[in-house]
């Protein structure tokens, strides 16, 4: 008896599409959401020594 279909194993790896709901074609809003907010961290912490850095010279 041959397999029909793919387990849901398989369409999770990626070698099968019988759910197209697993599928994952971009980034969540969270994903998002968390990248923005490292970001913004990063620059809060980085753009006031830039500035101190640009009026002393």
């Amino acid at each position: 008896m041959k397999k029909s279909g793919f387990t849901l194993a398989e369409v999770l790896a990626g070698r099968g599409n019988m759910l197209p709901v697993f599928s994952k074609a971009g980034f969540t809003l969270a994903e998002v959401l968390i990248t923005l907010g490292i970001i913004g961290v990063v620059a809060a912490m980085t753009i006031p020594n830039l500035i101190t850095l640009h009026i002393k010279h």
